[in-house]
């Protein structure tokens, strides 16, 4: 079969506002904060002129909203528009944030340009005159889709054999869907479906939409969530992009992400164990938002701050004005280099330190927790073996939870051995 390149996005949430950040005393932060979807839609559209890519595939959640603005449709537009100066042609499905239901200004596409409507159908892909890839994909009529659209790819036999070809033979037929594989995505079960109705049905690659973290599920076909090319709030950190997919002659589909993000959201944790004074701390802050900056590659970042560990410190944090004089001058010093650091918050996650020798000796109930936390770290573990091995075999917890190992497991008793002190005696 011929080869193929194409490009895989989803969730682009066009003009969707970032998450928990307000930054009205840095108008220059706040303006590249509105711009960042639309500079990193700009910047798929570039990648896809780079790799020569046959098409773009966008999985559904283009805009935020429903009621779209006529700006973002437009930016759409002018994106697609441009792809198609390059002869790029491009694939769309509507998702559960802009179902076909919502509001739309009538636009007229490129001849390149498909977007689906709210039946599956299938659109061939010619070069040259040849039928190189079927797309099939299905757009949401309404926000609240709760049908498997996955079984709607399925073409069976009347023996219920399947009719998907052997890999390899053209047409190279791509799913496009908006949908929940599975139930444990953290993401609301819109068009809800089993890894196995992908893996059953007549398609070669699926590019799906809707859950927000990147990852290839499965691949005889290749299932693949992109996840969302620009982070949005504190829960979105790390890199964010679409996957640049490559199908070679002999049909093998090779995936490879491809971080577009403009502005990067990222958690700086500072352990404060260590430190003697408030001028130790400003430094290794500064230090660590440096780091922040640097693994960004370039990228503006919005962090958290979140100071953790016991120490000394941990009160003078706690002061009424602590938390907002970090946050100022954090944002004095960071938010005006180039790219920006913005700090959206300040976590103080730390205890006072305990002088551990002299609990011990107490004749209290804090003393006797911290004592048999001391007798499970010097080893002897075995009454805990029952209750926890009820815990971990229980099926509703066992697939969040893995066995520590012993190391692990002290540490976690001696965490707690000192979170039980720190409320006992009244701490934060």
């Amino acid at each position: 079969m011929p080869s193929l390149t194409f490009v895989h996005t989803a969730d682009l949430h066009l003009d969707s506002p970032f998450k928990g950040v307000t930054a009205e005393n840095a108008p220059h932060v706040s303006e590249r904060l509105r711009r960042a979807t639309f500079e990193v839609f700009e910047e798929i559209v570039a990648l896809c002129i780079r790799e020569r890519a046959d098409f773009l595939l966008v999985a559904g959640d283009v805009y935020d909203g429903a009621d779209r603005s006529l700006y973002a449709q437009m930016r759409f537009r002018d994106g697609l528009a441009r792809l198609a100066e390059h002869g790029i042609h491009a694939f769309v499905v509507h998702g559960n944030h802009d179902p076909l239901s919502g509001w739309a200004s009538h636009i007229e596409w490129p001849s390149t340009v498909t977007v689906f409507g709210n039946t599956v159908e299938t659109v061939p892909f010619q070069r040259d005159g040849q039928t190189v890839a079927e797309i099939t994909g299905v757009s949401y009529r309404e926000a609240n889709e709760g049908r498997n659209l996955a079984r709607l790819f399925t073409r069976n036999a009347g023996d219920g054999a399947s009719l998907r070809p052997s890999i390899g033979t053209a047409p190279f037929r791509v799913g496009l869907l908006h949908c929940n594989v599975g139930s444990d995505t953290g993401h609301a079960a819109y068009a809800p479906c089993e890894l196995s109705d992908l893996i059953n049905a007549d398609i070669d690659y699926w590019a799906l939409g809707h859950v927000h973290r990147n990852g290839v599920l499965a691949t005889t076909p290749t299932v693949v969530y992109p996840g969302n090319p620009q982070g949005r709030s504190i829960r979105e950190t790390g890199p964010r992009g679409c996957y640049v997919v490559r199908v070679d002659d002999a049909g093998h589909v090779t995936p490879r992400f491809h971080p577009v993000d403009a502005v990067r959201w990222t958690v700086v944790d500072i352990a404060i164990d260590d430190l003697d004074g408030m001028g130790a701390l400003d430094t290794r802050t500064f230090a660590r938002l440096d780091e922040a900056l640097t693994r960004a590659e370039g990228r503006a970042v919005v962090c958290r701050l979140r100071f953790t560990g016991r120490g000394s410190l941990a009160r003078e944090l706690r002061r009424n004005d602590a938390v907002a004089d970090i946050v100022s001058r954090c944002r004095e010093r960071c938010s005006r280099r180039d790219p920006f650091l913005w700090v959206e918050k300040v976590e103080i996650d730390c205890r006072d330190d305990i002088d551990r020798t002299a609990a011990l000796a107490r004749p209290d109930l804090v003393g006797a927790v911290l004592r048999l936390a001391q007798t499970y770290r010097e080893g002897d573990l075995a009454p805990l073996d029952s209750p926890l091995a009820e815990l971990y075999e229980n099926k509703k917890f066992k697939r969040y939870l893995s066995r520590p190992d012993p190391a692990e497991l002290q540490q976690r008793i001696d965490e707690a051995a000192l979170l039980c002190a720190d409320l006992l005696e009244g701490s934060p």
